[in-house]
């Protein structure tokens, strides 16, 4: 079961997911190639999630962070 995060936290979250992706094909894709102004856009998206990731009260920054270290059985 996925617990109910507010929506900065699964914000975050998704764009964790996506970035950690982006950053493996980087660097194990010799033929993946990005341009100046791509990484620029990623890093200002990553900023925007991590401000929003900021503004999410200390409770459910807490909640997701245990969520994120427990194990989870189908």
């Amino acid at each position: 079961m996925i617990p109910q995060f507010p929506a900065e936290i699964l914000d975050f979250a998704n764009q964790f997911a996506a970035f950690q992706e982006k950053r493996h094909k980087a660097d194990y894709d010799p033929s993946h190639k990005l341009t100046r102004q791509v990484v620029i856009t990623e890093i200002d998206s990553a900023d925007t999630a991590i401000k929003k990731l900021e503004k999410a009260q200390i409770k459910h920054k807490r909640a997701f962070a245990v969520w994120t270290v427990m194990k989870h059985r189908e």
